[in-house]
């Protein structure tokens, strides 16, 4: 949770809210995250389930790009939980 506003998964590091949610966004509460400096990406329960892996590659991809310089994930290599390779230069 950030603020008064939960998320279903958040980056505190990235700062990224990950969002599984089919309706529209509300605007106030969007407002609220920029402000904060929350980015946020929206994933459709329906591309969750059907394209699981790209959905996976884009929220890693966005949140290591919202990652501080000099963070520890950076400049690492790992393989996250369902074989998802997360090569990171």
């Amino acid at each position: 949770a950030t603020g008064r506003y939960m998320h279903d998964f958040y980056c505190r590091d990235a700062p990224l809210a990950v969002e599984l949610e089919q309706a529209e966004a509300d605007p106030a509460r969007e407002e609220w995250l920029a402000r904060a400096g929350i980015s946020t990406i929206r994933i459709s329960p329906r591309q969750a389930i059907d394209e699981s892996g790209q959905a996976a590659r884009d929220i890693v991809s966005r949140a290591l790009n919202l990652l501080p310089r000099g963070h520890p994930a950076l400049g690492v290599s790992s393989v996250a939980p369902g074989g998802l390779a997360v090569a990171v230069a």
